[in-house]
């Protein structure tokens, strides 16, 4: 049986769902050189808590997988993933069942430096670099 697209949506949260929760900062200096010309740089974090993800509950374990090719711009071969392929459903009366749970953890971490330097016509010249990584998942 092939899990074909159905006009029934369930959706619902986990009985054990909780509300997100997110932690933000940010620390910076700026420092004025010779020449009207500033530099700044920021550390910049953001960290989160039980975000929600929603997952069809009504899928049946994979008996299967399925291999998508990798390629590149001009379809050279660049490498493959395989996945699960879902064919069945576990109440194959209905539909779709999304539930929410709220399992994911995630880090932002990022360094903003930037230069200023105004001019006397009026106009300003602004470079700005952000080196960064965040991370997440079912942590």
């Amino acid at each position: 049986m092939t899990i074909s697209p159905s006009s029934t949506l369930s959706r619902g949260l986990s009985p054990d769902f909780v509300n997100p929760l997110v932690h933000e900062g940010e620390l910076g200096v700026e420092r004025g050189l010779p020449g009207h010309l500033s530099v700044s740089a920021a550390y910049l974090f953001s960290r989160g808590l039980r975000l929600p993800v929603f997952v069809d509950v009504n899928l049946a374990r994979a008996t299967t997988t399925t291999t998508y090719s990798i390629v590149d711009a001009n379809n050279n071969p660049l490498g493959s993933v395989t996945v699960p392929f879902y064919t069945q459903r576990l109440d194959p009366n209905s539909g779709t069942v999304l539930t929410g749970f709220s399992t994911i953890n995630s880090w932002y971490h990022g360094l903003v430096v930037t230069a200023r330097k105004p001019f006397t016509n009026g106009a300003e010249l602004l470079a700005n670099y952000t080196f960064s990584k965040a991370i997440d998942g079912q942590s």
